[in-house]
């Protein structure tokens, strides 16, 4: 969790093209077993993965393959490589060197 909360402090103070001022306040963890949202996440996610692991070659079990198709959909697949974060990520390096 002190992870969390450092993270969250150091990129709400950090001002540029990601806009990153509306961050919450304070880092939490909720139980998935208590949001039907965040069940429905967590099912998402596992299922991306099982996705991931059946085009890296690896084996899946029947029941997980079912939910792939339904994933397909939800899944991103542009090309973009992330430009706003990738130059922030730049500039924040470049602001931890010496001299400057």
């Amino acid at each position: 969790m002190g992870d969390v909360e450092k993270a969250i402090r150091i990129l709400r103070g950090t001002e540029g093209v990601l806009k990153l001022g509306q961050i919450i306040e304070k880092g939490f963890f909720i139980e998935s077993e208590k949001s039907l949202i965040l069940q429905l996440c967590d099912l998402c996610v596992y299922t991306a993965r099982r996705r991931e692991e059946q085009k890296a070659g690896m084996s899946i079990k029947p029941i997980d393959q079912g939910g792939i198709p339904l994933i397909e959909p939800l899944i991103h697949v542009g090309d973009e490589r992330l430009a706003d974060v990738v130059v922030w990520l730049e500039q924040q390096q470049k602001k931890g060197r010496p001299g400057n």
